[in-house]
């Protein structure tokens, strides 16, 4: 009995938390960001040291329109 009231109340906030955080951030899988029109692309970019967003400085994805 208290197994199940410890699952309900720890285990399913536990799974259902992080799934609910991706999906609302819109998760995809590298492999599903593919073009959906024809004249665009995603290009990985770089950025110069004077421009970073982030320490690290890229690769990030862009989709370039043609």
């Amino acid at each position: 009995m208290i197994e199940t009231i410890l699952f309900i109340w720890i285990g399913l906030p536990i799974i259902t938390i992080p799934m609910l955080y991706l999906c609302l951030m819109g998760f995809t899988w590298p492999g599903e960001m593919t073009t959906s029109d024809e004249n665009s692309e995603y290009r990985d970019v770089y950025s110069e040291d004077t421009n970073r967003i982030d320490e690290v400085g890229g690769p990030y994805k862009v989709k370039i329109e043609k």
